[in-house]
């Protein structure tokens, strides 16, 4: 199933209480270094989402494997765990 998160479709569906965590690096070419990232989320905002959250790191594509991944694990944990009442931690 290809979900195509610029259609208004995917807008309309997406429930507008469902917290939403939009990551990437800022030396990213192909998020274009950041930009990618803060239009996503901000076309989700325009929409009506009403817990969005952008986290750039100084980073590549993968963050999650890059020299950051240690911040950038520390922090889904603590925003999952803020969302979710258990104030989670690795």
């Amino acid at each position: 199933m290809n979900i195509a998160i610029w259609e208004q479709e995917t807008f309309d569906s997406t429930p507008k209480d469902l917290p939403l965590l939009f990551i990437g690096g800022d030396d990213d070419p192909v998020g274009s270094y950041g930009i990618g990232v803060q239009e996503s989320a901000a076309a989700y905002r325009e929409n009506g989402s009403s817990d969005v959250t952008i986290r750039l790191y100084h980073g590549r594509h993968e963050i999650h494997y890059d020299y950051c991944r240690e911040e950038v694990y520390a922090n889904l944990f603590k925003w999952l765990g803020d969302r979710d009442g258990t104030k989670a931690s690795k």
